[in-house]
């Protein structure tokens, strides 16, 4: 099964094999009209003349639109623009009418390789000449009602295919950014997804295996002299490992859901485990959407810091709201000097900052080091 950037890098290819055969067809039709009409009725001498001069009008429109195509300007523009007019219209008036086609790659050229003013200027004198020489061609052919037809649509003609000559170059070329540009974004969505994933997983593993240690360090204690105790941690041990393997596969297909309440009851009951005296005071129900699982994963991040990073033996959990906005507290007493913000808080920061909330971290002038988030509060968040 393709991927949508290979279809659209197949699609641009088509597009521009398109263009060629677009172009091609316009030169192939004058030189076609021109041999035929030289061989079969007045001009036999002209010969090869209209194929020659055919290619080389290919080679120039060819080079302008290639150009075109990657965005760029063709070098030495105004020269083989100039060329390309010498091309154009000399012939014009040997060959005849059959040669006007190739106007339309003149009003191509033109509108590729001059500014937008002078391309104008020039379209306009393309168009003037165009006028001038189908007047001439179609003079006596009827009356004044079918001389303005005639010339009308000689003009006509040659301005839409001109400009739509010019229109597929450019359309080309935009599907390529185009393609370059889903590139672009799913380079940058792999990453962050990348980012996120490997953010919710040391959020997620790092209090379970916190908590695989505290416990297993007490079932390891209690081994020899309550062992009821220590089966009863080593089946703790084995239920959070199934948890946090299951957390593990639902990160990775995005359906990880942390809520405040859970979060709050988990990490008091794993303070207290080891032996902190645990205070939770927090007035935030119903909060749901992106704020709670912000907040959710501030109380597993801090409670997960306390027990890895320091030597507290008191922690005191808190929030509420103020000015519509929530707000939660953790604050313990086993600072232990200016800390740097590790992996853990700044992805915190980051979720904080994506539902246009805040968080600070530091060490308070008592001794204690306290984390506090904040985060919108009200519906739809």
């Amino acid at each position: 099964m393709r991927t949508l950037a290979a279809h659209d890098q197949s699609t641009a290819r088509w597009a521009r094999h398109l263009l060629f055969a677009v172009n091609a067809s316009v030169i192939l039709a004058p030189i076609g009209y021109a041999l035929v009409y030289s061989r079969a009725i007045t001009k036999p001498e002209l010969g090869a003349v209209p194929v020659v001069l055919g290619l080389g009008i290919a080679a120039l429109h060819g080079r302008h639109t290639l150009a075109a195509t990657r965005g760029r300007q063709p070098r030495h523009g105004l020269w083989t623009l100039a060329l390309l007019a010498l091309l154009v219209y000399p012939p014009l008036l040997w060959i005849g009418l059959s040669w006007g086609i190739t106007q339309t790659t003149l009003i191509a050229s033109a509108l590729i390789v001059l500014p937008r003013r002078a391309a104008t200027v020039t379209v306009g004198l393309v168009l003037l000449a165009a006028a001038s020489y189908s007047t001439y061609a179609y003079w006596g052919r009827g009356g004044v009602g079918r001389l303005v037809f005639d010339v009308s649509a000689a003009l006509a003609f040659d301005a839409i295919v001109g400009i739509a000559l010019y229109g597929a170059a450019r359309l080309v070329r935009v599907l390529y950014e185009v393609e370059s540009t889903q590139a672009e974004l799913a380079a940058i969505a792999a990453g962050r997804e990348r980012l996120r994933v490997s953010r919710d997983l040391h959020d997620l593993l790092g209090q379970s295996l916190s908590a695989v240690a505290l416990r297993g360090d007490l079932a390891l204690r209690l081994v020899g002299h309550d062992e009821s105790g220590a089966r009863e941690e080593i089946r703790t041990v084995e239920a959070i490992a199934r948890d946090a393997l299951r957390g593990a596969g639902a990160v990775t297909r995005d359906e990880h859901v942390t809520t405040l309440g859970g979060e709050l009851a988990g990490g008091a009951e794993l303070l207290r485990a080891a032996g902190l005296r645990t205070s939770v005071d927090v007035n935030l129900t119903a909060i749901g959407g992106p704020s709670e699982a912000v907040l959710a994963w501030a109380v597993r991040e801090g409670v997960t810091n306390v027990l890895r990073h320091s030597g507290a033996r008191a922690c005191t959990i808190r929030g509420g709201r103020h000015d519509g906005r929530a707000w939660l507290e953790i604050v313990n007493d086993g600072a232990s000097g200016p800390v740097a913000l590790g992996t853990g808080l700044t992805g915190l920061r980051e979720r904080a900052r994506a539902c246009s909330g805040s968080l600070s971290a530091g060490p308070s002038p008592d001794g204690s080091f306290r984390l506090y988030v904040e985060v919108p509060h009200g519906e739809g968040l």
